[in-house]
């Protein structure tokens, strides 16, 4: 293996990690598929709802901004083929989350990695912020919990 693909996987991994992390703190159960031929990297549990996950891991920041590839090399996602696409930074250790349905027709995303000329952009221009997409996109209702008399 080349040593930029070995570096590749090796980000791709501490990225799962760190949603697996994120995940558990979130309080969803959590499973990973056994091979690395799968769509989905990991599938994510709560209060019975179940979402399938994409992580995608970038340690390249260009210009105050994260670039992620969000290509399958010999697979194409299509609309249908996860719930959640999971961002991770490693140079920071945080994890965004942006729907997938909103996200499916894209080959890259840029996020800003602060604040910087926030209200710089046009109006016209949708700008990703990180920090704004910490909080798994999906609300996931607590059960009703009963209490005895």
């Amino acid at each position: 293996m080349s040593l930029l693909k070995d570096e590749k996987r090796k980000t791709g991994d501490c990225g799962e990690f760190l949603v697996l992390y994120d995940l558990t703190k979130k309080g969803f159960e959590l499973f990973a598929p056994m091979n690395n031929g799968s769509l989905i990297d990991i599938v994510a549990i709560k209060n019975d709802t179940s979402f399938k996950i994409q992580v995608k891991a970038s340690n390249k920041i260009l210009n105050d901004k994260l670039v992620f590839d969000i290509r399958r090399s010999n697979n194409v996602y299509s609309e249908n083929s996860f719930d959640v696409l999971a961002l991770v930074d490693t140079v920071n250790n945080k994890v965004a989350y942006l729907k997938w349905e909103e996200m499916y027709s894209r080959s890259t995303i840029k996020m800003r990695t602060s604040d910087y000329n926030r209200n710089f952009h046009s109006p016209h221009t949708t700008v990703h912020y990180f920090d704004d997409h910490l909080e798994f996109p999906y609300r996931v209702n607590e059960p009703d919990i009963l209490v005895a008399h």
